[in-house]
């Protein structure tokens, strides 16, 4: 069973979440066309703003697969785990954050 509320943007952009029913069983996970806030933020591509490595290895790849009329509709666990793509980033950026931080800390005194 797949519930699912679909849509498409005026450039043919697949929109919507669903509800999928899991191994032949009662519970239902929830799926969409593109990740949840949260998915993206344990992802390694949120550098906090739009990157280079979020176009193309995100946005542009997934639209290609649109254009190919692949369409799949992963759920938040898988979602989370493809968009982990170059763990570096998320780090350098987490180390980023650390030191304006410390920098603003450092300002205030």
């Amino acid at each position: 069973m797949l519930v699912i509320a679909y849509g498409m943007e005026p450039r043919g952009i697949p929109t919507g979440t669903g509800q999928k029913r899991v191994d032949n069983t009662e519970q239902t996970a929830s799926v969409s066309w593109w990740p949840r806030t949260n998915s993206w933020a344990r992802g390694s591509l949120d550098a906090s703003w739009w990157t280079p490595q979020c176009e193309a290895d995100f946005y542009q790849k997934r639209l290609s697969h649109f254009a190919q009329h692949i369409y799949k509709l992963p759920n938040q666990t898988k979602w989370r785990h493809n968009l982990k793509f170059r763990l570096g980033v998320k780090k350098c950026c987490d180390g980023y954050e650390v030191w304006a931080s410390d920098m603003i800390k450092c300002q205030k005194m």
